[in-house]
């Protein structure tokens, strides 16, 4: 195995554990921000539907005052109109503004043929003797009709295409949230088996020679003194099961001097011994 240092082992899973959390934070921020735009778009169509809804009201509502002031010659009636059809006229210019090329042609048509309705409604207003006027009833049949004409020929169908608009972007979003939601699963997975590898990486590199050691330590404490311990993993590991072996064999050395020098003085002990016995029953005159 290629020796490294305990060090280098310990800041290289780390360093690739906090590239790992790195990348996958990325991933998330970056899908993050492209949910949030889609989600942006589709709140955007739905802000547009509403418009249309409150365009239809509004081109329903502004009816209402000159077929009131036909019916009652109340003037007041055209302060009324004028403030719905103003209403009208902003938000089918803010619709304009949105420069949506596949219904922008039925929102200009719908203000041209809004603004038709306001002259109309106009000359309804001329009128000094308004109610069972004839012309101003005819007036505000052409009104009915045009009302009528926006609302089915224009308004509806920016409405559809508007809603086909939402209708896409919310598949898009539910597919970009599925799209987000399997990358950040998959990338916590990859993540947790490199945690567990590098955990077992590490536990093998270090805690495994520690053991190693341990066992060696109580082989040899038993008088075994021929034990070796065979490790080649990690710079540091090496250096010190070589250390180990090499005391070993000193303290093995040390031994083999200590039992030959027990033996010399065991044999010059029983030489003494025995020239003891001998001057115990010899004489010393006649020997």
């Amino acid at each position: 195995d290629m020796t490294l240092h305990i060090r280098t082992k310990i800041i290289a899973s780390f360093s690739i554990i906090l590239a790992l959390l790195s990348f996958l934070g990325f991933v998330a921020y970056y899908n993050r921000d492209l949910l949030f735009y889609g989600m942006q778009e589709l709140e955007d169509k739905i802000h547009e539907i509403n418009g249309i809804a409150r365009i239809r009201l509004n081109a329903e509502r502004a009816l209402m005052p000159p077929n009131d002031y036909l019916i009652t010659g109340d003037i007041k009636e055209k302060e009324r109109f004028s403030e719905i059809s103003d209403t009208v006229e902003k938000d089918l210019e803010w619709l304009l503004g949105l420069s949506h090329k596949e219904h922008i042609s039925f929102d200009k048509k719908a203000l041209e043929k809004f603004l038709t309705l306001k002259e109309k409604a106009d000359e309804i207003f001329s009128i000094e003797n308004p109610v069972a006027n004839k012309k101003g009833a005819i007036l505000m049949e052409e009104m009915d009709a045009l009302s009528a004409d926006i609302i089915a020929n224009y308004l509806d169908k920016s409405f559809e295409v508007i809603n086909m608009e939402a209708e896409l972007e919310s598949s898009n979003a539910r597919l970009l949230r599925k799209k987000v939601d399997s990358l950040i699963a998959i990338g916590a997975i990859v993540s947790l088996i490199t945690v567990i590898a590098l955990i077992s990486y590490l536990s093998k590199s270090i805690i495994r020679p520690i053991l190693l050691f341990k066992e060696g330590a109580f082989i040899i404490g038993k008088g075994d003194l021929d034990h070796k311990i065979d490790l080649r993993d990690g710079f540091e590991m090496n250096l010190l099961a070589d250390e180990f072996n090499r005391m070993t064999g000193k303290l093995k050395e040390s031994y083999a001097g200590l039992e030959k020098q027990v033996e010399e003085r065991t044999r010059e002990l029983n030489d003494a011994n025995m020239k003891l016995q001998e001057l115990s029953v010899t004489d010393g005159l006649t020997g």
